[in-house]
């Protein structure tokens, strides 16, 4: 079984900053710095999406989010002229794939959308006191990974029903008594 850790994300954030400072500079010579930087944010979160949905444990409608996102990104790049903007955008559009792969509550989403904001500025405090994109990538996809860390969900105990762990039990005997008359019945 697959799953997503804390140094695989270290990994992925290495790679995707130092192809993206490779990529940015060789796209800066065809086309301006900011063109390059509206080409490099959708690959960088294509490439991002793709190693989590490789790595997430629900197997259905991968490719439609992945079809959803490239449709949204494209809008992106037709709608959106300033740069801060398309950032955050996309930023949000990473987190909205990533809850719905990976967590089960709504809380669980949210922390994860806070720790989205929290990378972006991350990556913003780099680019402005560092002007290096590869720093910037790096803080963005290190700050990512940290994902890992939120639980999927979030229970909370009812207080109101102290003998919930009795109804478990007796749920469990019923549900072993079926199926144990359901075998004998098979057999006759």
């Amino acid at each position: 079984m697959k799953s997503m850790s804390f140094i695989r994300g270290i990994g992925i954030a290495l790679v995707l900053a130092l192809a993206s400072s490779i990529l940015f500079s060789v796209l800066t010579s065809f086309v301006g710095s900011v063109d390059a930087l509206r080409l490099l944010i959708p690959a960088a979160g294509f490439a991002y999406l793709t190693c989590l949905l490789t790595r997430s444990q629900q197997r259905t409608g991968r490719i439609t989010a992945m079809l959803l996102w490239c449709g949204a990104a494209a809008s992106l790049w037709l709608l959106v002229p300033g740069i801060g903007l398309y950032l955050l955008v996309h930023g949000v559009l990473i987190w909205a794939v990533r809850s719905v792969y990976w967590y089960a509550g709504t809380l669980c989403a949210l922390l994860d959308l806070a720790l989205t904001l929290a990378s972006l500025a991350a990556a913003v405090w780099a680019a402005q006191h560092t002007a290096s994109l590869f720093l910037s990538v790096w803080c963005l996809f290190v700050t990512q990974a940290l994902f890992v860390f939120i639980p999927t969900q979030i229970r909370k105990r009812d207080k109101a029903s102290p003998n919930q762990a009795e109804l478990d039990t007796f749920t469990r005997a019923q549900h072993t008594a079926e199926a144990a008359l359901r075998r004998l019945s098979a057999n006759s």
